[in-house]
């Protein structure tokens, strides 16, 4: 459906000039209005990829797929699908090796809390232009298509990493819906294919989880197994996960358009909290859990859980130590949780076998 497909299109000018105004305000991009039925070409491709069991511990997709045929399984009667974009400062400050890496989407506070606050605000101003219409807002808490609602209206395009690509933002942003029974409709000119023969994230992916078709395999990809996969970690697994303790960047650093992204401000709300992210990896093993609820209070970080905080803080410090003192660090925390355990003896494993190395290269020097 275009502009036009609306009964009233004077009143859906309006509408899309407001929402671009007061998006503004909040910080936020108006990234376009779609209908309620999603594309049945991207259903049949995201039912593939949850068959071919890419989707790795995350049942809830499966479970979740049939509500994203239509928003009216969200809202009754939803006619349109309301997007909206918010940046994120990218790339953030270097974190040094020392303290592990953390994505820097996370750094701030909690985008979920941000992102509906504003998608409320706006909802309160559509009612006044719609008396009597229903409006849900959803954060990445609903079953909704985002990138591909966000492609139907051609704000951007889902690149190889899966990502949804703009050239006005990159792809550090989030996206944010408002479902309403409303008629609204708003695209953009069809953008370019933004990768065309680009590889660079494909390349740079740590644990080879990108395909290169606009879908990932979520059991390879570091961000899943760091946030969303509470098991132990494969040798395999522990050695992509690599210095990271919370997500990683590597396939936004890896794309140019994140270079060629304007200039802007970005909400006061995702200033980096120096209290957690300048700690070292020692010290962040050696959180009490009080400690880490109260250093990760409204941010992101807190939905992973302490014992999945510090087995991902173990493996970056195995990953990256040759110290054998922090071998009794490590083991000081045992008993906790079996994939903590198995991933404190492959880290003193590791430590130890790091620093044999080393004082074998320094004798023979």
């Amino acid at each position: 459906m275009t502009e036009n497909s609306c009964s009233d299109a004077d009143l859906n000018a309006a509408v899309c000039g407001l929402l671009e105004r007061e998006s503004e305000k909040l910080g936020l991009v108006f990234a376009g209005a779609a209908g309620e039925e999603t594309d049945g070409k991207f259903l049949e491709e995201y039912g593939r990829w949850l068959d071919d069991g890419c989707a790795g511990e995350m049942a809830y997709l499966k479970e979740h797929y049939p509500l994203l045929r239509n928003a009216a399984s969200l809202l009754p009667g939803a006619r349109s699908v309301l997007i909206f974009a918010l940046p994120w400062p990218f790339p953030g400050n270097d974190c040094p090796p020392e303290n592990g890496f953390i994505s820097s989407y996370a750094r701030g506070r909690d985008y979920h809390r941000v992102m509906r606050s504003k998608l409320k605000r706006l909802a309160v101003s559509l009612s006044a232009l719609y008396p009597g219409a229903s409006f849900r807002a959803a954060a990445d808490s609903a079953p909704v298509p985002e990138v591909e609602k966000a492609a139907e209206t051609n704000f951007g395009r889902r690149g190889r990493s899966s990502l949804l690509i703009s050239e006005k933002l990159g792809s550090a942003f989030f996206l944010g819906e408002i479902v309403t029974d409303a008629c609204i409709r708003k695209s953009f000119p069809e953008p370019a294919d933004p990768c065309r023969g680009c590889m660079r994230c494909v390349r740079r992916c740590p644990g080879h989880a990108i395909r290169g078709d606009g879908f990932i395999d979520a059991r390879k990809c570091v961000s899943y197994l760091t946030i969303e996969f509470h098991g132990a970690f494969t040798d395999e697994e522990s050695l992509s996960v690599g210095g990271r303790v919370y997500g990683c960047d590597e396939c936004l650093l890896a794309c140019p358009w994140n270079r060629r992204r304007r200039a802007g401000s970005f909400d006061s709300d995702f200033t980096e909290r120096g209290a957690l992210l300048n700690l070292t990896l020692r010290d962040k093993l050696m959180l009490s859990e009080d400690d880490f609820l109260r250093l990760t209070e409204g941010s992101a970080i807190r939905r992973i859980g302490y014992l999945q905080w510090l087995r991902n803080t173990a493996c970056a410090l195995g990953n990256l130590s040759s110290d054998t003192d922090d071998i009794p660090l490590l083991e000081s925390r045992s008993g906790l949780s079996e994939p903590l355990d198995a991933e404190i003896r492959r880290a003193a494993a590791k430590i130890t076998l790091r620093a044999g190395a080393r004082d074998k290269t320094s004798r023979t020097l």
